[in-house]
């Protein structure tokens, strides 16, 4: 693995953990002090996030399915794969 991809790994790994966090503290923060003009725009920017992870998701999908078979996963197909790890 080349270094660059040591980088990269290490970022993913880093912003994967970021976005738990920040989910952590979304889930357990107070609303109270916002208005709900503010809150409203907080839907709107939670929106945004929710729409990107699928390109994510896809990115992750495609690099798997180039380096391996369900088989070396144990399964017979990409969907029981996914199904059987995500819980799906």
């Amino acid at each position: 693995m080349a270094s660059s991809s040591l980088a990269d790994r290490d970022s993913v790994l880093g912003a994967l953990a970021a976005i738990e966090a920040g989910f952590d503290v979304l889930a357990s923060a107070s609303l109270d002090g916002f208005t709900p003009r503010e809150l409203v725009d907080l839907l709107a920017r939670r929106e945004i996030i929710a729409r990107r992870a699928p390109v994510a998701d896809h990115r992750i999908i495609h690099q798997l399915q180039t380096q391996a078979s369900p088989g070396e996963l144990g399964a017979t197909t990409w969907g029981k794969v996914l199904a059987g790890r995500l819980q799906i």
